[in-house]
Parts: structure tokens; sequence; C-alpha cells
């Protein structure tokens, strides 16, 4: 029997994966991420070798304000430009973190402020035209670049520290300390304007980021939902993944009590007809069978199990509740064998003989649920008699015969027109204790097979649902209505 699905057991049935998605960062890990970016291409910009022409350029200033230095001040430059190559350098090297960014950013601040006040006190006058140039870069520092709090601080010590340190040294000895106190309010405006400037640009950034991070986390949930789905799809049958989505049933819920209906279906004497088969051959009379069978379990609504070594598993009533579950199992098993029937000729010349099938129903009470570990191995399925009790049923029936429990019989007596046979009490393993009545099912209701409607919208099989008391295919993923013909 297992020897029709040996293709099968070459990849075990599929389980819900684990979904790993990185952990999503907060707001400020990427405030972070894009400071350390943004810190990096000022720093790349400033210390560019296309930038380094610009600090000699200014050496023409040298050549009218203070010609007696221009050497002096030309190798100051020279300097200057030499240490941004290196800053560069550093700045570009992959793997920086952060911190590092910073520290190299605060090098090249350091640099350029202590250059400019070089040239300042050289040039013999604190009121020197360079002291425009250390405003400037103070005030593009502060205002521009995402420095966090420290090293912000840093920044701005480094920037105007030596200059006001040294002011305050010269005007030690002078009659008065005007110009150091001119300068030094002018300074502290300057950065009460740039941290006010800064104040608003880093809100802004921030809000950026907050709106990125929301935008991220949206397309984050809506792949993992699409990637779940995509592995619901695979693993479970389409009322299981409609009952996930509506959020009737979740992954994370125990297994519950649920009063079920269970077929197993098998393939007759399957070993010895794949073993005589070219596997090409066992591939498309397994694929004819499987269509048949599973499209048929869908029209029914059958929640569709799982695949054994030797035979296919459904059971209705759960988790889509309905007062006919027990009637549509029977009405599909009758159905999978007339689409057999009707298709004798093409799987007679696939098989080589008739495709011959046994089905075995029963049921009851049962635990069903997801089962398994939550990390390696989630499986939604039944566990109890009636399952058991049908696994048997199938193997005990006859060729091309239906098996159902007296309970089933009892049940299906009172609502359809089937005609029942008994089949005696039965031994069956397992079930030694006791002797189980079963009863073969058979219908001349079905006579005409017809192809299974399929939603317009591209959702697949339609089902068989009772609206009202007339029978109408439905599409349970859009509501698609169509009247059965």
């Amino acid at each position: 029997m297992g020897g029709l699905f040996s293709i099968l057991r070459q990849r075990p049935f599929e389980t819900l994966p684990r979904i790993a998605f990185p952990a999503e960062p907060t707001l400020d890990e990427l405030r972070d991420r894009d400071r350390l970016e943004e810190i990096r291409e000022f720093v790349a910009v400033c210390s560019n070798w296309l930038a380094l022409p610009l600090y000699l350029v200014f050496w023409l200033c040298d050549l009218i304000y203070v010609p007696e230095h221009k050497w002096e001040f030309l190798a100051v430059r020279t300097a200057m430009a030499l240490s941004c190559l290196g800053i560069n350098y550093e700045i570009k090297r992959p793997g920086n973190t952060l911190l590092r960014t910073e520290l190299i950013g605060i090098l090249c601040c350091a640099c350029n402020s202590v250059t400019i006040t070089y040239l300042i006190f050289r040039s013999g006058d604190i009121d020197s035209p360079y002291y425009a140039g250390l405003n400037l870069v103070g005030f593009g520092l502060i205002t521009f670049v995402p420095w966090r709090r420290p090293t912000l601080i840093a920044i701005v010590t480094l920037t105007y520290g030596p200059f006001l340190f040294i002011s305050a040294a010269t005007q030690l000895n002078a009659s008065t300390f005007r110009p150091f106190i001119v300068h030094f309010f002018f300074i502290v405006g300057t950065i009460v304007i740039a941290l006010v400037v800064r104040h608003f640009t880093e809100n802004l950034r921030r809000r950026e980021t907050d709106l990125r991070m929301r935008n991220e986390l949206e397309v984050r949930r809506k792949t993992q939902e699409a990637v779940r789905l995509r592995a619901l799809n695979r693993q479970f049958s389409p009322q299981i993944v409609s009952a996930i989505q509506s959020g009737r049933i979740k992954l994370v819920d125990a297994p519950h009590t649920a009063s079920i209906c269970t077929i197993f279906i098998d393939v007759v004497n399957s070993t010895q007809h794949v073993k005589d088969m070219a596997p090409e051959q066992a591939n498309k009379v397994i694929a004819m069978f499987l269509d048949d069978t599973m499209r048929t379990f869908l029209k029914y609504n059958i929640t569709i199990d799982k695949f054994l070594g030797d035979g296919v598993h459904g059971m209705a009533g759960d988790p889509v509740p309905r007062t006919d579950y027990v009637e549509s199992v029977v009405d599909c098993a009758l159905e999978v064998l007339a689409r057999i029937r009707a298709k004798e000729g093409n799987y007679r010349a696939l098989w080589t003989d008739d495709m011959q099938v046994r089905v075995g129903i029963a049921m009851g009470d049962a635990s069903v649920g997801f089962f398994g570990s939550e990390d390696y191995f989630k499986s939604y399925t039944a566990i109890g008699r009636p399952v058991n009790l049908a696994s048997r049923l199938c193997a005990a029936a006859g060729t091309n015969e239906i098996l159902i429990s007296e309970r089933v019989a009892r049940r299906i007596m009172e609502t359809r027109n089937y005609t029942l046979r008994s089949a005696g009490a039965l031994k069956l393993k397992g079930f030694e204790s006791e002797k189980i009545g079963a009863f073969e099912v058979t219908s001349d209701d079905i006579s005409t097979i017809t192809e299974i409607p399929i939603c317009p919208e591209g959702h697949g099989v339609l089902h068989l649902d009772n609206a009202g008391g007339v029978y109408v295919f439905q599409c349970h993923s859009c509501d698609f209505l169509q009247r059965e013909l």
C-alpha cells in the first residue's frame, strides 16, 4: 500500500517553519545607525582630497593679510591638508563603530579648530579676520552634524576652548578685558543659535527615522504574514488557514476536544504497481489520484490532515463546524470512488490495471489542534478513537469499498438515502477487546461527475455549503457564491 506514496516519503510532511526575523530595532538604535552614516559622510566630505585645495586657496588671504608669515602659514595649511588625508582613510575603513566614527570626527574638528586658532593668534590680533572662520566652523559642526551629547560637548570645547583660553591669557596684561568679553558673548550667542537650529533639525531627523521605522515594521509584518501564509497553505487545508486568518483558531491554542468525522483513503496493491513502474509514470498516476482526492476533499470542506505512507487522512467537524459534517464525509468518499471510475481509462493507461481504493470512516470525540514542539514541529491534527477506528476500517475494507462505523451508519440512516450493507462484527487491530460493527455504504445518487468549480478570483476550489437548505458552491476567501448546477 505504502508504495504509491514512496515518493512522498522522500520529503517528510511539511511543518510550519519557525520564521526567524531579526529583532525589531528601537527608535534610538535606528537613529544611531543613521547618525553613524551621517557623521561618516560629513567627515569623509570634509577630509576628501577634492576639498584639500580649499585649505591652500586660503593661503592667498595670508599673502594679503600677513605676508610676513606666508611661508609659516603655508606649512601649517599643508600639514592640515595632509592630516585630512589620514582622517579620510580612517573614516572610510569598514567596520567603524559609532564611537570610533565620532572620535575620528573629534580629531577632524580638533585639527581644524587648533589650526585656525593658531592662525588667529600668530597673526598678532585677537580681532583677526581668521576669527570669522572659527565661528563658521563651530556653527557648522554644532548645527548640521548629529553628534551624540557627550561628543557635542567635546566638539564645542575643542572648537572654542583654545581660543577663549589663549585670548583670556593674553588679556591679563592688558588694560581692559573688553575684547575678550565681546568675543565671549559672541561665541555664546553663536553656540545658542546653533543649538536651537540643531534642536529642530534633530527633531526632524527623529521624526523621519520614526516614520521609516514604522514603514519598515509594516513591511516586515506584511512580509512575515506572507511567509507565514505560504507556509500555512503548504501544510494546512484552506479551512485551517481561513480559521487562523480570521482568528477563530491560533497556533498557540492548546488542543481541544471536538466531535469529528474522519476518513482514510488508501490505494490497493500500490507497492507492487509502483515497483513495476517507471518513476515518471508513478508520478503521473500519483498526481492524478491526489488531484481527484484533494479537490473532492476541499469541495466537501474536509480538512486535509496529512498524507500517510499508505493513504490520505482527512476530517470534518473542526475547525469549521457544520451540522452535516458526517454526511459530507460520506458524500466525499462516494464521489472520490465515482471520480476514479469515471476516469477508469486514464488510470488504466498509467496503472496498467484498474485503480482500486479502500475507504474507512468513523466519528466521535477526539483531541484536535496543533500538536508538537513549538520550535520544531507544529501540526494541526486529530488524536483519538475515531481516527484509529477509521484507519482500521480502511485496512479491513475490500476493493473499492467504503466501510463506516456503526455510529456513522446510525447517523446517515436518518439523513440520507444511502444503501447500507452490514459487514458484521469485525475484530480490528487495536480494538481486540471489542467487536466493531461496520457497514458498507453505497449510493446511486452520485451518477454524474462534473468538474469541481474554481473561484473566479483565483482562490482555488469552491466549497459545497448548505445556505438555508440550498446547496451552493462558496469560496472561503472572498465569499463568492455559485449555485450548484
